[in-house]
C-alpha cells in the first residue's frame, strides 16, 4: 500500500497520463521526496512482520478496506483474492487455495486449507460464517504452510483476526444497519469498554435476517392422487403440507474480548463467542419430473404432436409438496492466550475450546409445475437429515526470538483433540424398489494430534538471509460402535412384482438420529436375523424394543408406512411383514399377495461400522531471501504441506473401514514483492 497516492495521481493527470520518465520534473522530484511504502503488519509466518519482509503469498484485508470492497462473508473474500474459493455447503465452509482444498469435511475427512481465528485452528469449517464481524484483519496465505502451520495446510490457510480492546486511551466502537429491497435486515456494532489504562473489554455483536425466496408454489389448480386430480383441500386433509418457505436465513452472534496488560511484560487475552446460524433453504426446481410427464406420447398427441422443452418452464413455479428445509448450526468458543516477554524471546501459550452443533434437513419439492400438467405425483418427501456435534480443545505453547538480532527463531508444541458425534439419513420416499433410506449414525468419533517444531532465520549479511523450518505430527483417529448402511426391501420368490412403495419422511416424521436406543448391529449368523434388522430400522424412528417388543410410541409422517410393513418382523409376529398398497404408495403393477404379507427375501439394514487410523509425517521448509533495494524483496523456498488422512466407510459383512493414507505436497517457489 502506497501513501501520497492522491499527489501523485494528479501529477500523473498533470502530465497527460505520461509515464514515469516523462512526468512533470517538479512532480516527479516531489514524488521522489514523498513516495514510500506503508508498514501492512501480519502474523503469516506466526510472528509480527511487514508484509513486504516475508517471502511468499500473504495478502491482508483491513475491515475498511474489507467494507470498501463490499465484503461482509467468507465467502465474499473470493472476489478480492485471485486464487481464493470459498462456497457455503450446507452450512459448511469449503476452502480452496490456489485449488487445493478439500469437499469433505465430515467425521471422515479435514479441510484441506486450513482456516484459523486468532491464529487458532479451527477444525470444523461448519458454522464459521458467523464469525465473520468485527474484524481486524483478515490474512490469507498461500501455498504449503505445514511447517509453522501445522495439519492440513496443504494449499495455505486463511487467519480471521478479530479486533481487540483498544488501550491507547482512544475508545473504539462503532454501529451500522443494513437493508436489502428484497427482503433483509442487519445490525452490527461494538464497543470498548476500559477499566484502566492498562485492562478492558470489547463487546460486539450482529443480526441479520433475509428473505431470499424466489421461488413460489405452482400447486393451485390440483393434484394428483392415485390417478385421479383432488383439490388443495383434500391433499391437506390427507397430510400432505406444502413447504413452507424457502430462502429465510436468521443468523445472529456475540463476541467478548478481555486484554489485561497485567504488567509491562505479560498480558492476557480471553475471547468468549456464540453465533447461530438458520434458514429454510432452497429445494430447487428440478425440472426432469415435469420434462418427463409433459413430453408422453399421450401429452405431446394432445398439444398437436408439439413436445416441451426447459424453455416452456418458470423455474421459480415449484410444487411445494416436499420437506421443509431446516438448518440450526450454532458455534461457540473460548479461547485464553497467554504472553510473557522476558526480553530476548516471548513465551505465547494458547488453550481455546470450540464447540459445534449442526442440525439440518433438506429442502424438497415435487419438481417444476407446468400449467395444464399434473399427471405427475405431487408430493415427494425425499430429503436428507444432517446432525452433527463437534468438540475440540485446541492447545499450542511457542517460544519465539525477540529483537532485531541475525538470528530469529521460533519453536513449540500443539496439541489437538475432537470428539465428534454424527448421525446422516438419506430418504426416498415413494421408493417403489429396493431403496428406502441410508444412514449413518456414528456416536463416537475421536481425533487427536500431536506436534512439535522449530523454525529459524540467519542474517547471512545485511541484504541476504537463509530460513528453514521442520514439524513432527502425529496423529490418530477412532470410530467405534457406529451404524452403517442401507434401509431397503426386497421382495420374495411369491410371484408378486415388486414392489408395493415404501413411504418415510412425509409430514410429522422425526428421524431419532444420535437419540436412538441401540447402536449395536445384529450378528449377520443370527437365525432371527430379519427381525433384529427390523427392529434397528424402526429404532431410527423412536421405536424402542424390550424382549423383542414394541415399547414407547414413536414420531411417525403421517403417510409413511415403512413401519406398518416391519412391525410385525420386528415384533417376531410375522418373518414376513405386512403388505399394505394404497393410492399414494402404489407403483401402478405391483400387488400386495393375496396373504396380505411380504415374502421377504431379506432386510438390507445398518450394520457395525468401526475405523481407525495412525501415522505420523514430518514437514519442512527451506529457503533464501535477498533485499534488492528497501521496496524490493527476491526469494525462493521449497516447503512442505500435509493433509491428515483416516478411513473410509465400510461395506457389507466388514465392521472395520479401510484407511486413506495423509496427502502431501512439495511446493518450490520463486518470486518477488
Amino acid at each position: 500500500m502506497y501513501k501520497k497516492r492522491s499527489f501523485l495521481a494528479a501529477c500523473f493527470l498533470a502530465a497527460g497520463f505520461a509515464t514515469a520518465q516523462f512526468m512533470n520534473p517538479v512532480c516527479a522530484q516531489q514524488a521522489d521526496d514523498t513516495y514510500e511504502l506503508e508498514e501492512i503488519i501480519v502474523t503469516a509466518a506466526r510472528r509480527e512482520q511487514n508484509i513486504q519482509d516475508i517471502s511468499g503469498v500473504v495478502q491482508s484485508f483491513t475491515a475498511a478496506e474489507l467494507r470498501r470492497d463490499g465484503v461482509d462473508s467468507f465467502r465474499d473474500l473470493q472476489i478480492s483474492v485471485p486464487g481464493l474459493n470459498i462456497s457455503n455447503q450446507e452450512g459448511n465452509l469449503d476452502i480452496f487455495i490456489r485449488g487445493v482444498g478439500s469437499a469433505n469435511n465430515t467425521e471422515l475427512g479435514d479441510p484441506g486449507s486450513a482456516p484459523h481465528i486468532n491464529g487458532v485452528y479451527i477444525p470444523r469449517p461448519r458454522g464459521l460464517g458467523g464469525q465473520f464481524y468485527d474484524v481486524e484483519r483478515v490474512e490469507i496465505n498461500k501455498g504449503p504452510q505445514g511447517t509453522l502451520y501445522g495439519r492440513n495446510a496443504l494449499g495455505g490457510t486463511l487467519n480471521l483476526i478479530t479486533k481487540k480492546v483498544s488501550l491507547d486511551g482512544n475508545t473504539d466502537g462503532h454501529f451500522q444497519v443494513d437493508a436489502q429491497s428484497r427482503g433483509g435486515f442487519g445490525v452490527e456494532g461494538a464497543a470498548d469498554i476500559q477499566i484502566s489504562s492498562s485492562t478492558g473489554f470489547r463487546i460486539a455483536g450482529f443480526y441479520k435476517e433475509a428473505d431470499n425466496g424466489f421461488l413460489n408454489s405452482g400447486v393451485d389448480s390440483g393434484f394428483i392422487n392415485g390417478g385421479e386430480n383432488g383439490t388443495l383441500e383434500e391433499f391437506e386433509a390427507l397430510g400432505i403440507s406444502a413447504v413452507e418457505e424457502a430462502g429465510l436465513s436468521e443468523d445472529y452472534g456475540a463476541r467478548v474480548s478481555f486484554t489485561s496488560e497485567i504488567n509491562e511484560k505479560l498480558t492476557l487475552n480471553v475471547i468468549g463467542d456464540y453465533s447461530k446460524e438458520t434458514g429454510t433453504g432452497f429445494p430447487g426446481s428440478n425440472l426432469q419430473p415435469a420434462l418427463s410427464e409433459s413430453n408422453t406420447d399421450e401429452a405431446i398427441a394432445a398439444r398437436g404432436g408439439e413436445a416441451v422443452t426447459a424453455e416452456d418452464f418458470n423455474l421459480r413455479s415449484v410444487r411445494y409438496r416436499g420437506t421443509q428445509g431446516d438448518l440450526d448450526s450454532e458455534t461457540f468458543g473460548l479461547l485464553t492466550n497467554l504472553q510473557y516477554d522476558f526480553g530476548s524471546f516471548i513465551i505465547d501459550g494458547n488453550l481455546s475450546y470450540r464447540g459445534v452443533r449442526f442440525n439440518q434437513t433438506n429442502a424438497s419439492n415435487a419438481g417444476t409445475a407446468f400449467d395444464g400438467n399434473i399427471d405427475f405425483e405431487a408430493d415427494n418427501f425425499s430429503s436428507v437429515y444432517w446432525e452433527t456435534n463437534s468438540d475440540a480443545i485446541i492447545g499450542e505453547l511457542r517460544l519465539l526470538s525477540n529483537g532485531d538480532g541475525p538470528v530469529q527463531w521460533s519453536a513449540g508444541i500443539f496439541g489437538f483433540d475432537e470428539s465428534q458425534e454424527v448421525s446422516f439419513l438419506s430418504v426416498s420416499d415413494r421408493s417403489f424398489c429396493c431403496f428406502s433410506a441410508f444412514e449413518s449414525t456414528q456416536p463416537n468419533v475421536d481425533g487427536q494430534s500431536f506436534a512439535v517444531y522449530g523454525d529459524i532465520t540467519f542474517d547471512v549479511s545485511d541484504t541476504v538471509r537463509l530460513f528453514g523450518g521442520l514439524r513432527y505430527t502425529d496423529e490418530e483417529k477412532t470410530r467405534q460402535d457406529g451404524l452403517l448402511g442401507s434401509i431397503a426391501l426386497t421382495n420374495g420368490s411369491d410371484g408378486f412384482g415388486c414392489c408395493v412403495g415404501t413411504r418415510i419422511g412425509t409430514p410429522g416424521f422425526e428421524f431419532t438420529g444420535l437419540n436412538r436406543p441401540s447402536f449395536v448391529a445384529p450378528d449377520l449368523n443370527a437365525a432371527n436375523l430379519d427381525q433384529l434388522n427390523a427392529q434397528l430400522i424402526l429404532e431410527g424412528f423412536g421405536f424402542n424394543f424390550e424382549n423383542g417388543q414394541q415399547v414407547g410410541l414413536p414420531t411417525l409422517g403421517s403417510r409413511d408406512d415403512l413401519a406398518n410393513q416391519l412391525i410385525d418382523v420386528a415384533n417376531g409376529t410375522s418373518a414376513t411383514g405386512a403388505c399394505e398398497a394404497r393410492p399414494d404408495n402404489d407403483n401402478g403393477f405391483a400387488t400386495c399377495p393375496a396373504s396380505g404379507f411380504f415374502s421377504f427375501q431379506g432386510i438390507a439394514a445398518p450394520f457395525a461400522s468401526n475405523g481407525s487410523f495412525e501415522d505420523d509425517y514430518v514437514d519442512w521448509r527451506f529457503g533464501a531471501e535477498w533485499d534488492v533495494n528497501d521496496n524490493q524483496l527476491v526469494y525462493a523456498k521449497l516447503s512442505t504441506g500435509t493433509k491428515s488422512g483416516g478411513f473410509n466407510d465400510n461395506i457389507p459383512g466388514s465392521t472395520i473401514a479401510p484407511e486413506f493414507d495423509t496427502e502431501d505436497v512439495l511446493v518450490l517457489e520463486v518470486g518477488s514483492r
